[in-house]
């Protein structure tokens, strides 16, 4: 973030040390046109310098970060997943489909009642 800082501080030092080398506007109008072309050429140089920094700086940095999260985080991760927690879920499996199913057929009958009461409560709200 300080490289970008530093970098766009050169570029409008330079923009203006360019209009400090010419000759100083007489008049009000000669500041207003310099102070113009000098924006024109910022607005048209800048796209670039960022795009130039964000593939330069930025993508690397956020490239190199995940690669290295990849490398000692996410495969430990999914080693661990492999050797650890797979088969113990697989021994799990039964259980957590019957305590679904158990939870399903509590659903099952309790959205009935759930339904009456809200349309009960909407008919209330309309009286």
């Amino acid at each position: 973030m300080l490289k970008k800082l530093i970098i766009i501080t050169i570029i409008f030092g330079f923009l203006l040390s360019g209009l400090s080398i010419a000759e100083a506007p007489k008049t009000l109008e000669e500041a207003k046109q310099t102070a113009k072309e000098a924006g024109e050429t910022v607005r048209e140089e800048l796209p670039g310098i960022l795009r130039k920094i964000w593939e330069e700086e930025v993508l690397p940095v956020w490239q190199g970060m995940w690669d290295w999260f990849y490398i000692n985080v996410w495969s430990r991760v999914e080693n661990w997943f492999r050797e650890d927690a797979k088969p113990k879920i697989e021994e799990k499996k039964p259980i957590i489909e019957q305590e679904l199913e158990r939870e399903k057929q509590e659903v099952k009958q309790e959205i009935p009642k759930v339904g009456k009461s809200l349309w009960e409560r909407f008919k209330e709200l309309i009286k």
